[in-house]
């Protein structure tokens, strides 16, 4: 599925549009929407900070297990500015979790408090170090600033496996606990797949 918004050119893969229909068809709580709008706004900070920088952005690729955004400025920026744009998606979920539990507070009303669970959620995971994610990357341009290629590898891939494997613990026991946790053993799945898929990379 192809779109073009403002000169950019959004591909959506057809199993995640089948997937997010269905959660939305089932969900009746408004959870999923809150967690989609948080998903949103997490690349929406990104996109914020590439601008900010002076990025021309010509594509975003969105699939079940990623979202790509062509950066074709990445590699003119500083290390500093890079990490800024790194870590915009977490400093916004942050902000937008403290802003929405503050109006639930003030309200009461569910919905804010959802949309707070799902941002701080998202932000945090996204802040874990570990390969892929917002903290591993930063994290790695941080290391490349005193320490070769190699060793940043080595650095990351062990604080990958000592985030992973007490995270695998607590999703298998929370799964043992209700068969309905599974959220957190998926996400185990995903960050286990993408270290070894860093491992086997030829170029390493």
């Amino acid at each position: 599925m192809k779109l073009k918004v403002c000169g950019v050119n959004i591909k959506l893969s057809y199993p995640l549009a089948a997937g997010v229909t269905l959660l939305l068809v089932c969900d009746t709580t408004g959870a999923v929407m809150c967690g989609l709008c948080a998903s949103f706004m997490h690349e929406l900070g990104h996109i914020a900070a590439m601008k900010f920088f002076g990025t021309r952005i010509t594509d975003i690729r969105l699939s079940v297990f990623d979202i790509g955004i062509t950066d074709i400025s990445k590699s003119q920026r500083s290390i500093t500015s890079e990490i800024i744009v790194t870590l915009s998606g977490i400093f916004v979920n942050l902000v937008l979790s403290l802003l929405s539990y503050m109006l639930y507070n003030e309200s009461r009303f569910y919905i804010f408090r959802y949309f707070a669970l799902a941002n701080l959620t998202l932000g945090l995971f996204n802040a874990l170090p570990v390969e892929t994610l917002d903290g591993g990357e930063a994290l790695s341009l941080i290391l490349r600033r005193y320490f070769s290629e190699k060793a940043v590898y080595i650095i990351t891939l062990v604080l990958s496996l000592a985030v992973i494997v007490p995270l695998g613990y607590l999703s298998v026991k929370a799964l043992l606990n209700s068969v309905y946790n599974f959220t957190l053993l998926f996400a185990v799945l995903y960050l286990t797949g993408a270290v070894v898929f860093r491992i086997m990379s030829p170029e390493k």
